[in-house]
């Protein structure tokens, strides 16, 4: 999550985040994954993860691969 913070600062217009929620208690997870979600508002996220669960949270397109 720390690494999340950088391009959320300095208000990127892309955010690439991978595994951002990888090693999270459930509690953080989901604060984290609404913090995220907010951040992206306005901004293209990419954000790989092996959870569904955390995609169907965040929402928006969903590409499988």
């Amino acid at each position: 999550v720390q690494t999340c913070a950088l391009p959320i600062l300095f208000d990127a217009p892309l955010l690439i985040l991978d595994e951002p929620f990888q090693g999270l208690d459930d509690e953080t997870r989901l604060l984290a994954i609404v913090a995220v979600k907010g951040a992206a508002q306005g901004r293209t996220a990419l954000v790989v993860t092996h959870d569904a669960q955390d995609c169907a949270l965040l929402g928006g397109r969903i590409v499988h691969l």
